[in-house]
């Protein structure tokens, strides 16, 4: 089968394109992609190309930067170009300097997609890029979900080359005549995956001719089993989540208990996720334990990737940033219309009476209900004040906002945070806590005002 055709065969197999959406090319001037930019060419797409300057080569990544941008003129294409000193930013971050390269020439391509109106970003990795990545996710310790971590399609990124083997690619350039550039790092056996393209992988072809397309197979098969866990993974998650936001997620301990060990090792890592913190295995392994040991500390011993910590209160297992104070806030809320807090979203609107909800299906943390009457339009949001009372609906008597925030269960890393909706400098409602007893609404009530809070 002729390479057009493969790569055709790929496209339509997992739906890559949705013709005529526009596709942003990322080219680095190598072979692969560079030859992905010429077979997206003869299928007749709509393309832009985009190349991002690493500088960690010196004058051989700006003669790379020079030859795309070369390449795209001379057929006609719109080019984005986009640079960062990597090595820098990776020791400023004190991060990987992998991962740091790959954030921001996502987010380039991210942006350049946007700016130009693609649909897709193709990239040029192939079925060596796959056995590659594979085998330096085993040689670390990965599970499933990093074993199939190059996809054919996530999100807004296509491979439309993840059948192809690299030296097709090379043979199709000189076949007809196209130039491409070398990258020298890419023979530097100090790097992992050089050592493999050199050493391993040659030899396991030695040892058994077609074992890298059998060893595709399976990572074609965990890619279809990570799919389903995942989905089943992120229903759990949904079924044992109390709470989620940027500062915070709670999980149901008892809920979380029920799930069989997979699940629940999933459902700690995309609880930890929403925070930006990554679980290597031994820490989840350590997690899943002190979670459903019922005589474990309250705190987890140790903090998590990104000052994450783990703690349980009230029947909640809690993963959550160390505990701050909202930036000082203070605005007017508008009747009907809403605000950004720098803790979440606020929003207003004016309800008739027939449609206020029985009191049994109000959640206290996301929404309160006023009569309009007694509040007026004028609403402040501030931030929370020390030893603030006010007197919540049903009761006669004021009360401490610290101690009624514990008594629900509120941990602290959320209760310092937590918009205060005042009135003539009286409290009407703080989200998780009744709405103020001298607002509520009654029987005699005309017009209901809602107020709704999103967590960021």
């Amino acid at each position: 089968m002729e390479l057009l055709e493969i790569v055709r065969a790929t496209v339509e197999k997992h739906k890559m394109f949705s013709p005529p959406e526009k596709v942003l090319v990322a080219c680095s001037g190598g072979p692969d992609s560079t030859a992905l930019l010429y077979l997206l060419r003869e299928m007749g797409l709509e393309l832009a190309v985009a190349h991002f300057n690493h500088h960690l080569r010196g004058a051989e990544s700006d003669r790379d930067a020079g030859f795309v941008r070369d390449l795209a003129a001379s057929l006609g294409f719109e080019f984005f170009s986009g640079e960062a000193d990597v090595a820098e930013t990776s020791r400023r971050e004190r991060g990987n300097l992998e991962d740091c390269a790959r954030r921001l020439r996502r987010s380039f391509l991210r942006s350049s997609a946007t700016q130009c109106g693609a649909g897709k970003i193709a990239l040029g990795h192939t079925t060596d890029d796959l056995i590659e990545t594979f085998f330096m996710k085993l040689m670390r310790g990965s599970g499933r979900t990093g074993l199939t971590a190059i996809a054919p399609v996530h999100g807004i990124f296509v491979r439309p080359l993840i059948d192809i083997r690299k030296a097709l690619l090379i043979d199709y350039l000189h076949e007809h005549g196209l130039s491409f550039v070398i990258d020298s790092s890419n023979t530097d056996t100090r790097f992992l995956r050089n050592h493999l393209r050199a050493g391993l992988i040659p030899q396991l072809e030695a040892i058994s001719s077609g074992s890298l397309e059998r060893i595709k197979s399976t990572i074609a098969i965990l890619q279809w089993e990570e799919s389903y866990l995942k989905g089943l993974a992120q229903d759990a998650f949904d079924r044992c989540c109390q709470h989620k936001s940027r500062q915070a997620t709670g999980i149901v301990r008892q809920k979380l208990a029920e799930l069989p060990l997979p699940l629940i090792s999933r459902v700690l890592r995309l609880a930890a996720a929403q925070l930006k913190s990554h679980l290597e295995f031994k820490v989840t392994e350590r997690l899943i334990h002190w979670s459903l040991d019922p005589g474990a500390p309250a705190a987890f011993s140790g903090a998590l990737p990104r000052g994450v910590h783990a703690f349980r209160q009230g029947g909640v297992i809690w993963l959550a940033r160390k505990t701050r104070h909202a930036p000082e806030f203070l605005a007017e809320l508008p009747i009907p219309g809403g605000i950004d807090t720098p803790s979440g979203i606020l929003e207003s609107r004016l309800l008739y009476p027939a449609d206020f909800p029985p009191k049994p299906d109000i959640d206290d943390s996301r929404a309160c209900y006023m009569d309009f009457d007694k509040t007026g339009s004028h609403f402040v949001v501030r931030n929370r004040r020390l030893d603030e009372t006010y007197t919540p609906c049903g009761e006669s008597l004021p009360r401490q906002v610290k101690k009624m925030l514990s008594n629900r269960k509120i941990p602290a890393c959320l209760a310092s945070i937590l918009p205060v909706i005042s009135n003539d400098s009286r409290i009407c409602w703080i989200p998780g806590l009744p709405v103020a007893d001298e607002f509520k609404v009654t029987r005699s009530t005309r017009q209901v005002l809602e107020i709704r809070f999103k967590f960021l």
